[in-house]
C-alpha cells in the first residue's frame, strides 16, 4: 500500500467523471453537470467518490445519479489500481464549481492518518 499514489489514483478518478467516457443513456455526464451547476446555489456541486451521493441535497437528473452510484461501486477498484488499499481513503469529494470560463474541478480527500489531499483537476 502507498500513500504516496492517493492524489494520482485521485486525480485519475475525478478526470475519468468528467471525461467523455463518462457517457450514459445517450448523454455525457460532463454536459449534465454543467447544466445542474446554472442551477445550484453558489454554481457548486460535491459528488462524494465513497457513497455516491450529492450535495447539494436536491433532485438531480437521473444520468448524473447513476453516474455517481457507478463511479462509488468502482472507486475501491480503482485505488487499488493504483497500489492504495480502498480503506486508506476514507473521504474523497470531487467538487465542480460552474464559472464563466466552464467548470473547474479538484479532490478533496482524507486518508487514514488524517493527512487531507486537494487535487486539481483539468477539466
Amino acid at each position: 500500500m502507498q500513500y504516496k499514489n492517493i492524489p494520482s489514483a485521485l486525480h485519475n478518478y475525478a478526470h475519468s467523471f468528467m471525461s467523455l467516457m463518462n457517457y450514459r443513456e445517450g448523454e455525457y455526464v460532463v454536459d449534465v453537470v454543467s447544466e445542474v451547476l446554472r442551477e445550484l446555489p453558489q454554481y457548486e456541486l460535491h459528488v462524494s467518490f465513497i457513497d455516491g451521493k450529492l450535495a447539494p441535497d436536491r433532485i438531480y437528473p437521473a444520468v448524473l445519479l447513476a453516474s455517481a452510484a457507478d463511479y462509488s461501486l468502482r472507486f475501491a477498484g480503482h485505488l487499488a489500481s493504483h497500489n492504495v488499499d480502498h480503506t486508506a481513503v476514507v473521504e474523497a469529494t470531487l467538487v465542480l464549481r460552474g464559472t464563466g470560463m466552464g467548470i473547474t474541478s479538484r479532490v478533496r480527500a482524507k486518508d487514514n492518518r488524517g493527512q487531507e489531499y486537494d487535487v486539481p483537476v483539468a477539466a
